[in-house]
């Protein structure tokens, strides 16, 4: 009953965030410019969190149903970019690497949902230790009005502003992340290759969307690193639909045709 509850409580908790973040996109005259077009927000975060939540019920001893829940709330804590406030974009942008690293950690441990080598662990606190280390390193020096942007809200953890202190801070993290990405999908990949034929049949969706998702983030953090078009940044805003596809392949695993809880592709991940 108390897990029925809270499925409840959450599935309404992110239907309420879904219709929020729809309310302020309609209501409000300027999107942030880090937020992508209402229908991205809102499938990528309802997927996650609806997917999650079957998940969850269908097989509760698998931390997985958990993350993917997990995932889609903390995507919605982008819409603190409404508030247009030093806290409120500090939290927005925060919002945006967790969910990134949320999503690495269950690249790393599907399907059996827990780090269970050396290497996933180390995956998965790099994974976290760049959402924040990496996001406090990259704000320490940059201070918007040496942009031009006097209007910008104010960045609480500058310590002095620089404009080539601030590209360096913000060139090492970027670089650190995309090592981290491909180092994942790598791994990804690599277990694929090295399963058993059922346990290729339970990984082939993560793969192909994993990849996909992987593929799009590197692309996206290199971009932003030197500078993107406006019709390039707004392709790059739509391809994120992508991440949207991957509780799919999460539930193939645990609710697919002929799924009992398989762990055939797991055994292959040591």
């Amino acid at each position: 009953m108390t897990d029925t509850r809270a499925g409840l409580g959450l599935a309404a908790l992110g239907g309420a965030l879904g219709l929020l973040a729809i309310a302020l996109a309609v209501s409000l005259p300027e999107e942030p410019a880090m937020l992508l077009p209402i229908p991205v927000e809102v499938a990528i975060g309802w997927s996650f969190i609806g997917a999650g939540l079957v998940a969850w019920a269908r097989r509760p001893e698998n931390p997985i149903g958990v993350l993917m829940t997990l995932t889609g709330l903390v995507w919605f804590g982008r819409q603190f970019e409404w508030w247009d406030t030093p806290l409120g974009n500090h939290l927005g942008h925060v919002s945006l690497n967790i969910f990134l690293a949320l999503v690495a950690h269950q690249l790393v441990v599907f399907p059996h949902g827990r780090a269970r080598a050396g290497l996933e662990r180390s995956l998965v606190i790099s994974a976290y230790g760049l959402a924040i280390g990496g996001y406090v390193v990259s704000e320490l020096f940059h201070d918007p009005r040496l942009e031009g942007c006097g209007d910008c809200p104010r960045n609480l953890l500058l310590v002095h502003g620089d404009r080539l202190l601030d590209d360096a801070a913000n060139g090492v993290p970027s670089a650190l992340a995309i090592v981290l990405l491909l180092a994942i999908l790598a791994r990804l990949v690599w277990r694929w290759r090295t399963a058993t034929a059922p346990g290729r049949r339970v990984l082939a969706p993560l793969v192909w969307t994993g990849s996909a998702a992987l593929a799009v983030s590197t692309a996206t953090i290199a971009l932003y690193a030197v500078g993107v078009s406006s019709m390039l940044d707004r392709v790059l805003q739509w391809s994120s639909i992508v991440y949207a596809a991957i509780p799919l392949a999460f539930l193939w695993d645990c609710c697919g045709p002929g799924s009992t809880g398989r762990r055939s592709a797991g055994s292959s991940s040591r």
